[in-house]
């Protein structure tokens, strides 16, 4: 519940979600997918570089380039579910 912390590119403070590679190499986030409650966002063909870490805003932008943001926003709701998924199709 991101209130007064981590700013956005355009100057918005937002929920983010950290990933962390603690691998030797790369790794690729193509087919990988956020999924939040019902709602699925899906990475482009970025990649994270051993021992570095990717922050995605859940900001509601849907945004590719630069910093990444997801189509949802997060509540901070006892119920809600945040996943992340490889393939085409979440389970």
């Amino acid at each position: 519940n991101n209130v007064a912390g981590l700013v956005d590119d355009t100057g918005d403070i937002s929920d983010w979600i950290e990933l962390h590679n603690r691998g030797n190499a790369s790794v690729s986030l193509l087919n990988w997918k956020l999924v939040y409650n019902e709602t699925i966002w899906t990475f482009p063909d970025v990649q994270i570089s051993p021992n570095q870490y990717m922050v995605v805003f859940a900001s509601g932008k849907n945004k590719f380039s630069g910093q990444l943001h997801t189509n949802f926003t997060m509540s901070n709701r006892d119920d809600d579910y945040l996943t992340l998924r490889k393939g085409p199709n979440p389970e």
